[in-house]
């Protein structure tokens, strides 16, 4: 019932004789099965219509006619029909074409990524708003012609979202957040990373209609302190607030200070994961001391090219963490490890790349 595989060796030909063989499949996973084409992929939706799973992700030889071939057999109407989850991720020759077909065969879809797909267009997301309805995951990462056409209606017909992904959809603007606020209350993960027309408004809005958001990634946005505050609850803020945040990710927020992460300790104590890379110096290490003070149940910290020295080391350290990322903070030195190594007990990976003034003493001392 469940096929997981991978690699360049699996061909068309293997597939198909799966296909034929093992028609009760469920679960069908080829990631990165470069050699396989739509011919097998046809053969999947002919033969095996239990399908309720299939990840094709970065099988670059699939292209519409997966999915608009011509199907052998009889009884067309089950094909694809019990798909719940579909994972076209890197599946560069998908088009607008396929999706829409894809929509109106699958009202059943659940989990939908379609990261990578550069084809991808408004047109065949309005299509998917109006037929699959009950999507709860949705990733269009990388879909940089996607607009607040689609991403607004998607809220107003798919209320069940939660989690969306929208890394890097460059035309993507508070417009969408809103219609999101407003029709997606039980949205618990939101990936805005590089969408750089989204302000504080649109954040604002989202912290204060999703109070079970646990992770939201805002890498290299526009926002300030203003956003954070909100995200934190803070009594002046606009909105409630996600006080059940586990997983922050603000790296290369230029425009976000002290005030606005210590806020955000207080306000959300729940974080288990933050991502302050390349924040320094608005934000300085001894707030994080501070911070971290609050947050005890941290396991990873990531602070690439973060201005931190020898000497303040142990203002970003702590015991529970398993994570430490300090690639690219050069002004670190051997004596600086030992320290991470007598504080962090719990710590499993510890990334210090491109910090040139490291020695094999250093690496020797975190590893004592």
């Amino acid at each position: 019932k469940v096929l997981k595989t991978s690699g360049q060796w699996v061909t068309d030909i293997g597939v198909i004789e799966l296909a034929q063989n093992c028609r009760y499949l469920e679960e069908v996973e080829l990631t990165g099965c470069e050699a396989v084409s739509s011919v097998g992929i046809r053969a999947l939706g002919n033969f095996c219509h239990e399908i309720h799973t299939l990840n094709l992700s970065m099988c670059k030889l699939v292209d519409d006619s997966a999915f608009l071939g011509n199907f052998s057999e009889p009884n067309n109407s089950k094909v694809w029909t019990k798909l719940k989850s579909l994972n076209l991720t890197k599946c560069t020759q998908i088009t607008n074409k396929a999706i829409t077909h894809i929509a109106v065969m699958c009202p059943m879809l659940t989990s939908v990524n379609f990261s990578s797909c550069e084809l991808l267009l408004d047109q065949s997301l309005l299509v998917l708003s109006s037929h699959c309805k009950y999507i709860q995951d949705l990733d269009l990462s990388d879909c940089r012609s996607v607009t607040d056409a689609s991403l607004m209606e998607i809220a107003r017909r798919c209320m069940d979202v939660r989690k969306l992904v929208l890394s890097n959809c460059v035309h993507v603007t508070d417009m969408s957040l809103i219609a999101v606020a407003e029709r997606c209350p039980m949205l618990n993960y939101l990936d805005l990373s590089r969408c750089e027309k989204i302000t504080d408004e649109g954040i604002c809005r989202i912290a204060a209609s999703c109070p079970n958001l646990t992770t939201i990634a805002l890498a290299e946005c526009l926002i300030t302190d203003v956003s954070v505050h909100a995200l934190a609850s803070s009594v002046d803020s606009c909105g409630l607030g996600c006080r059940q945040l586990e997983t922050v990710t603000l790296a290369y927020c230029k425009n976000i200070t002290d005030e606005a992460i210590k806020r955000l300790s207080r306000g959300c104590p729940l974080i288990k994961s933050i991502d302050l890379s390349h924040c320094s110096p608005s934000i300085t290490t001894s707030a994080l001391r501070e911070c971290l003070r609050l947050w005890s149940m941290l396991q990873t910290l990531r602070l690439r090219g973060y201005h931190i020295s020898t000497e303040t080391i142990l203002d970003v350290v702590h015991p529970s963490l398993k994570v430490l990322n300090l690639s690219w903070c050069r002004d670190i030195e051997d004596s600086a490890l030992a320290k991470i190594s007598a504080t962090c007990p719990s710590l499993e990976t510890c990334d210090v790349a491109r910090c040139s003034k490291l020695t094999n003493n250093g690496i020797q001392q975190l590893a004592a």
